[in-house]
């Protein structure tokens, strides 16, 4: 049985349930807004702030610490393993680096060193 839409819920499996909900735009924007109805204004600037306190905002790889600093592979390679080294985590192929604690190193040794120009070498 093909779900949309029009199928009643009691029809549906739990895989097509959450199918609907991911893949359809009306189901996204109807979730939506029985979320913002329910919650208020305080109670979802609260949620945002409890995330934004709980996980440091990450990218992944060396192209997202290229794009952290809008720079080219090369160079983020050498930041991560020189500048930002603290800020990253290397688990086999995947690395992992923290957003603001990279910035803050960077902004401490572009205080002390100049630009990318002064990069130590690998």
């Amino acid at each position: 049985m093909e779900a949309n839409m029009n199928t009643p819920i009691t029809m549906l499996t739990v895989g097509q349930f959450v199918h609907i909900l991911r893949e359809t735009p009306e189901a996204r924007d109807l979730l939506k807004e029985i979320v913002m109805s329910v919650l208020k204004d305080e109670d979802i600037e609260k949620i945002i702030e409890e995330e934004k306190n709980d996980k440091p905002f990450t990218v992944r790889g060396i192209p997202g610490i290229a794009s952290i600093f809008g720079c080219s592979l090369p160079t983020a390679q050498k930041l991560k393993k020189t500048v930002i080294k603290d800020a990253v985590s290397q688990h086999g192929k995947l690395i992992l680096t923290d957003v603001d604690k990279a910035k803050k190193l960077f902004r401490e040794y572009t205080a002390k060193h100049g630009t990318f120009a002064a990069l130590p070498k690998v």
